[in-house]
């Protein structure tokens, strides 16, 4: 199994298991209650929270239909769980006027929750963003894999000086973003992989 296999499989995997989890909170909230988790209220907004921000990544990467956010953002169930600062970035019609709309929404979201968005590019096409939320690294301005890891994640003050932006390492969401002349062949497959979700996303759950 390649890898470009195993990430489509993936995909629909995490798409199945996020939607029966939002689906239904309560019996999501059960499952927590019968895994003996304390505070079951707050690890369910956890859990929420975080499944959101899988689908926007993966919305980014193109392995999500188009519209399936914007239906999971109108069902109450889901964004009575959601920070309100959060779901008010992700709604915002401001953001979603600016080019680069979906990037820049998603990564004013992220950054009100205090999570900063990584877009790794593999190639020197940096994207045109008039997002300053968005903290981008382009893979072939480093030499080597240290030199990148200190640019993300500066070990020390001294070192963060030199870095226009710092990352937390505990709290950065990395999107990969992987071009090449193969990209309409890619695109194809990221299509493929985005209808396979469509088809096991339950329609009388999100709509």
């Amino acid at each position: 199994m390649n890898n470009i296999t195993l990430r489509g499989e993936l995909s629909v995997f995490a798409a199945r298991v996020i939607m029966q989890c939002l689906s239904s909170d309560i019996v999501t909230r059960q499952w927590i209650e019968n895994s003996d988790i304390d505070d079951s209220n707050s690890y369910l907004c956890v859990l929420v929270l975080r499944m959101i921000m899988i689908v926007c990544v993966m919305k980014l990467n193109g392995e999500f239909p188009k519209n399936a956010l914007a239906q999971m953002l109108d069902k109450r169930n889901i964004t009575s769980h959601l920070p309100k600062e959060f779901y008010k970035a992700l709604k915002s019609k401001k953001q979603r006027s600016q080019s680069s709309s979906v990037v820049s929404t998603i990564a004013s979201a992220f950054k009100v929750i205090g999570d900063p968005l990584v877009l790794v590019m593999s190639t020197n096409n940096a994207l045109q963003l008039a997002c300053p939320n968005v903290f981008i690294v382009q893979l072939r301005s480093f030499s080597c894999k240290t030199d990148m890891m200190k640019t993300l994640f500066p070990q020390s003050t001294e070192a963060s000086k030199d870095q226009p932006t710092s990352v937390d390492p505990h709290e950065a969401t990395v999107v990969i973003s992987r071009e090449s002349s193969k990209k309409k062949k890619k695109a194809q497959k990221r299509e493929k992989r985005s209808k396979e979700v469509a088809n096991i996303l339950p329609t009388s759950s999100i709509s």
